[in-house]
Parts: structure tokens; C-alpha cells; sequence
């Protein structure tokens, strides 16, 4: 089995078909399956996804649910369940846009075997507001590879369902969904220790933003402060492989909150002048540049918070 779309949904019915549509859709010459891991959904969407798939000629399996377990082990059993050398994720409320997204994908992967996983830039559909927000790509079709540390510092990848997985890499993590509810953020930087993680730089999937979404749902605050209780669960995980890199990401996502916070306070003018000279780009290297110089005794004192947040 050369691919497995992983399916995975949860009280989604209101937009499996649109997610459905995106891999029916899809124009890849080599087998594949479909595994769908719903979370016992209790709104209709398990017979939606099972009537549209009888009526189609691809392979699928449907993992039997009887209750509810929760994003981590969901997503556990589901991986467990692909036999593909390549895993696609799509969640439910999210859907592709290019038919060929899989033959590309998979293809760059077959070219580079020692790429552990690849990924694609999306496009954002706000929910709430029914607005989609189309990525505008320069160098459509480039790729670029990306090693642990960037992924760290800017967190370039943003979704599971833009990302297709080399399975036997993959299985080096799957245990840890069920002890965190691990993001396509860590994924990429623990993928990223057994290769470079490649984009195609073609916007080829749509992201639903929706506002009772488990990260959309929170404010700006709310969502710095969770980073940077990620930034050091993840370090934990990793064995303090990237302590310096989790550091400067912390230290710039800060700075970055503060520049937002105060730019919406001044007058428009101000406000953007301050955005266009304090720059992310400009940020985020000040950030890593600390990180350099910074003693190691001072970023160790946030293994204390650790502790913290691992007693809450």
C-alpha cells in the first residue's frame, strides 16, 4: 500500500462533504485507502462519511467507535491503522483544493527518501464570517527543507491536514498522542531529527478557522500563553535537545504580543509604523540571537515551569 489517507472527524457534518469531496477528487496513480477514525460523532457525520464512501471505488476501512477518546486517542488508533508507506492527514472541518495534491506530494517524497514528511501552505476559511483568505504564494512549485531548529523558531506548517507523513518515522512518535495532544508543531520538529522536512510551495489545502476551534477559540493572550507552555512541554519530550531554539521562540513570540498589544493602542499611523519597522522577521532574529548568548543557567529555570504545568 503505497498511501493512507487518515481520515479523523469528530461532530463535523456540516462540512464532511466538502472534506470528502477533496480526496475523492484527488487524481493519484497509485493504491491507496482511506482509514477514517471518527470520535463517535453523534450528529450524523460517521454515516455521511460511510454513505459517500459506498458509492465510490476506493478502499476504506472504518474503525469501529463506541465511545468517545479524545483527540489524542483518536488519532492514536487511527495512525496505529494505516498501513500506507505514507500517511495523509485530513481533519473534518478542512479540505484540499488541488487533485493533485497527493500525486505531488508523495512524488517529492519518493525523490527524496531520506524527507521524513513533507507539508503545503493553506489557505484559511473563517467559519463565522463564510471568508476565505487565499495564501498568496511567490515561487509557486519551489521546495524548501527545513531542519528541527527553524521549525522551532517559526513554526511554519500550521495544520495537520497539509502534511503527508513517511509512515515509519512517523511510528517513532504515535505513542505520544496518547499521553499530549501533540500539534503539527512538535510532529515537524521531531520529524525534523531524521531529515530535512520539505514544502511544495503551492497552496493546495484550506484550513477552517472556526471560532469554537480548539486553538481559534482562545484570545491572543490566551494563545501566547499556551505556546509557551508548549515550547516547554515539547523541550521536555525532546530530551532539552532544542532548549536554546524553545528560548528564542518564547522570547520572540512575547515580543511580538507586546508590539501587537501596543500598535492597536496608538493612532493608525503610529501603529503601522511600529509594525513596518519591528518587523516578525526582525524579531524573531533578535530572538535567536539571544538564544545564543543568553546563560544556560538562566534558561533552565523554566524547567521549574514545567513542573508546574505539568501538576495543573
Amino acid at each position: 500500500m503505497k498511501l493512507s489517507v487518515l481520515l479523523v472527524s469528530y461532530n463535523q457534518v456540516s462540512y464532511i462533504d466538502q472534506c470528502l469531496d477533496g480526496i475523492i477528487d484527488q487524481q493519484f496513480d497509485q493504491e491507496f485507502e482511506i482509514v477514517v477514525a471518527d470520535d463517535f460523532s453523534t450528529d450524523g457525520t460517521i454515516e455521511k462519511i460511510i454513505e459517500r464512501l459506498e458509492k465510490v471505488e476506493i478502499q476504506y476501512r472504518i474503525l469501529e467507535s463506541n465511545e468517545t477518546l479524545g483527540l489524542g486517542g483518536n488519532y492514536y488508533r487511527g495512525v496505529e491503522n494505516c498501513q500506507g508507506e505514507y500517511v495523509a492527514i485530513l481533519e473534518g472541518d478542512d479540505y484540499w483544493v488541488d487533485p493533485m495534491r497527493l500525486q505531488k506530494l508523495v512524488r517529492l517524497m519518493d525523490e527524496n527518501p531520506s524527507c521524513p514528511m513533507c507539508f503545503n501552505p493553506f489557505s484559511l476559511y473563517y467559519d463565522a464570517e463564510g471568508r476565505l483568505e487565499t495564501f498568496k504564494a511567490s515561487k509557486v512549485g519551489e521546495v524548501k527543507y527545513f531542519n528541527s531548529e527553524t521549525l522551532i523558531l517559526y513554526n511554519l506548517i500550521g495544520n495537520l491536514s497539509a502534511c503527508v507523513f513517511r509512515r515509519s518515522v512517523l511510528m517513532n512518535y504515535v505513542d505520544f498522542w496518547l499521553i499530549h495532544n501533540i500539534t503539527d508543531w512538535f510532529l515537524g520538529i521531531a520529524m525534523g531529527q531524521h531529515g530535512l522536512v520539505a514544502m511544495l510551495n503551492e497552496p493546495m489545502s484550506v484550513y477552517r478557522v472556526r471560532p469554537d476551534g480548539l486553538w481559534s477559540k482562545h484570545s491572543d493572550e490566551e494563545r501566547k500563553l499556551l505556546k509557551n507552555k508548549l515550547t516547554l512541554v515539547y523541550d521536555h519530550l525532546l530530551d532539552y535537545q532544542f532548549t536554546r531554539g524553545f528560548y528564542a521562540f518564547r522570547l520572540a513570540a512575547n515580543i511580538k504580543f507586546q508590539r501587537d498589544s501596543l500598535s492597536q493602542k496608538l493612532p493608525e499611523s503610529a501603529g503601522r509604523i511600529l509594525r513596518s519597522t519591528l518587523t516578525q522577521g526582525v524579531i524573531f532574529r533578535f530572538g535567536k540571537l539571544v538564544s545564543k548568548i543568553i546563560p544556560e543557567s538562566l534558561i533552565e529555570k523554566n524547567e521549574e515551569i514545567l513542573e508546574v504545568f505539568q501538576e495543573g
